[in-house]
């Protein structure tokens, strides 16, 4: 009798250490799945949150491109059309060019200096080469432009004339000018080399 107590109280024991066993094994799974689930809504909202700051900043640089855009559109037509037609008066009247003869020839001089400085504003604003012939093409033009200096500067391209769409070429053209801007300033450098590889629809 005493036996038969001493087994079911022995059954009993392992009965309940089973059950704890299994609270806990079911309690640390609850944990687990619950972290599992926290930690996926936080990646979920962080995605959310980058996505959005890239959106900003998506809009802020498109905000800020157009603004240099119609600056650049403005300075070249309005200004840059005020100067011509100031150049084509002085030119145009033969009584003030015969008194003022040196005196014209000056303000000639400035206006032709005053509408290439204007004209060069405007393209590097929003180069008119990088909207009809693409990014390859723009970064050739401004490299003519460069006044001859101690550094040699090679461009080398494999775009074979490839056009991506206008935000990447126009803000990738953003970083090649500050890039050589920098590296014209600040390096001490013989050469400066320039290579453009397409990588599908992106280039580096």
């Amino acid at each position: 009798m005493e036996n038969s107590t001493d087994s079911a109280f022995i059954d009993l024991v392992i009965a309940g250490m089973l059950l704890a066993f299994v609270l806990a094994t079911a309690i640390i799974l609850f944990v687990l799945l619950y972290q599992r689930k926290v930690n996926a809504q936080r990646q979920k909202l962080q995605l959310v949150q980058i996505e959005h700051q890239k959106a900003m900043i998506h809009a802020t640089l498109q905000a800020v491109e157009e603004e240099r855009r119609q600056f650049a559109s403005n300075l070249h037509d309005e200004i840059g059309a005020q100067l011509s037609i100031a150049k084509i008066i002085l030119s145009s009247d033969g009584s003030i060019q015969d008194e003022n003869s040196g005196t014209i020839t000056s303000t000639m001089e400035i206006l032709n200096e005053t509408i290439e400085s204007v004209q060069n504003i405007s393209h590097n604003l929003f180069p008119p080469v990088l909207a009809k012939l693409g990014l390859e093409k723009a970064i050739e033009s401004y490299l003519r432009k460069i006044p001859d200096s101690t550094i040699e500067i090679k461009f080398q391209s494999n775009l074979h004339s490839k056009r991506f769409d206008r935000n990447t070429e126009l803000h990738a053209f953003r970083i090649f000018q500050e890039s050589l801007s920098n590296a014209l300033k600040h390096s001490k450098g013989s050469k400066i080399a320039i290579q453009l590889q397409p990588h599908g629809n992106q280039f580096s």
